[in-house]
């Protein structure tokens, strides 16, 4: 007896593990939306379980005349030949947008470097400027408190400022 020849072979079955398909009304409504009524158009793996729906709903068999309708409307319409001014129009598309976008490109690159040189130079003065007042308001107050604190040892006394 050769090895593996009591197995089945699954070749071109691909979804054999996968459970089967639990169809609900909205699902099956997205489905007659997405693919109509004729169920050889409905996903082979949702197939089965929307026959079953149709089976034992009336509202699924109802949805499902609707959509055979809205089929039949759309099988009557004559398809239209678009004019050959509006295929040049539509072949002319990627040719307008390459030349918007190029012109655009050049002011947005040099738009883009002004807005960064404005943003480094307002940040490089903000920091020098803080750094100013602080260094000055560090030292006053620097200066205050070592003239208060020879008053502070000699009396005893914690001024209400100081205290939390």
């Amino acid at each position: 007896m050769r090895r593996g020849s009591n197995r089945t072979s699954n070749r071109g079955n691909t979804r054999a593990h996968e459970p089967p398909c639990t169809m609900d009304a909205a699902r099956f409504r997205a489905l007659l939306s997405a693919y109509g009524a004729n169920p050889r158009r409905w996903p082979e793996r949702e197939r089965s379980s929307a026959e079953r729906l149709v089976a034992d709903s009336e509202d699924a068999r109802e949805w499902l005349l609707q959509a055979e309708r809205v089929d039949t409307m759309l099988e009557r319409v004559t398809p239209v030949e678009p004019s050959s001014q509006l295929m040049r129009r539509v072949a002319e598309i990627p040719l307008r947008s390459q030349s918007a976008s190029e012109g655009q490109s050049s002011w947005t690159d040099w738009g883009m470097r002004r807005l960064v040189a404005i943003g480094i130079g307002a940040a490089v003065l903000g920091l020098a400027a803080g750094s100013l007042v602080r260094a000055r308001v560090l030292s006053r107050a620097t200066q205050e408190s070592w003239n208060e604190l020879p008053e502070v040892a000699l009396i005893g006394d914690i001024p209400e400022e100081m205290t939390p």
